[in-house]
């Protein structure tokens, strides 16, 4: 496991579009470090098969949200502690059984994704004084796709870009193989506020004070090198993060 909550060193391309060098949070899950593994969570294999990867992983067959489910913490996330009006998050997700109602991936800062049977993937976001926490999910429409009954046990990489500006929210999906492309995306909708920052990090499921998993159902299988850059990065940064994930080295942007 190894995490860094590093400055951000910005660039301007050629462009004009903005770039994070380096991301303001990131969880490879390779070396020792903060992650507290509860209830049947552990470290398992990585995206890659070079030795020292690792990825979180968590086996529910059954999911049941009235018993503890196995839940990740990451004890600092402090460089996400305020609001965001930009952000890119990245990672790597392999199911190893059909998705179930819900799965509950990751809830870093003000940012909530998940699996739903029926909508795919999903997000909502932590609103700012003004609007309920994670009361607003982005809308109905806002969505990735659903697995595919074939990529179960296969990794698939996400990003997920969100600009409060523009109102604009895209979902990109590539897999070892395939590079990232736009699985879906929305523009000009409604949305009260920025995304609400927390110092809160959860990986897998919910986790209340006293540790336990309440309330909500964990997916099963592994998750990989999660990282958010605190702007909106476009394709062809985004399939560079991919790329370097594949060769597990950390992604160098512009």
């Amino acid at each position: 496991m190894c995490k860094s909550l590093l400055p951000v060193l910005c660039a301007l391309s050629a462009c004009g579009t903005l770039f994070a060098a380096t991301p303001i949070f990131q969880e490879r899950f390779n070396d020792s470090g903060t992650v507290e593994y509860l209830n049947g969570a552990e470290a398992g294999p990585g995206l890659t098969t070079q030795p020292g990867d690792k990825a979180y992983a968590a086996r529910v067959e059954t999911p049941d949200p009235t018993q503890p489910q196995p839940g990740a913490t990451v004890d600092d996330v402090s460089a996400l502690s305020g609001d965001l009006s930009q952000f890119t998050v990245t990672l790597w997700y392999k199911a190893n059984r059909e998705i179930q109602d819900p799965d509950s991936l990751i809830h870093i800062g003000g940012f909530y994704l998940l699996w739903d049977r029926v909508r795919g993937l999903t997000m909502r976001l932590g609103l700012p004084l003004g609007g309920e926490d994670f009361s607003n999910w982005l809308s109905p429409s806002i969505k990735g796709p659903v697995l595919p009954f074939n990529a179960v046990d296969e990794w698939i990489f996400y990003a997920i870009t969100w600009n409060y500006d523009t109102r604009s929210c895209i979902i990109y999906q590539g897999t070892a193989s395939a590079p990232a492309e736009i699985a879906s995306e929305k523009h000009s909708f409604e949305v009260t506020g920025r995304v609400l920052g927390s110092t809160a990090s959860i990986i897998g499921n919910h986790v209340d004070g006293h540790g336990n998993v309440i309330g909500h159902r964990a997916f099963s299988g592994q998750i990989d090198n999660i990282r958010i850059y605190d702007t909106v990065l476009d394709l062809d940064a985004i399939d560079v993060i991919r790329k370097a994930d594949l060769a597990n080295s950390d992604p160098k942007l512009p």
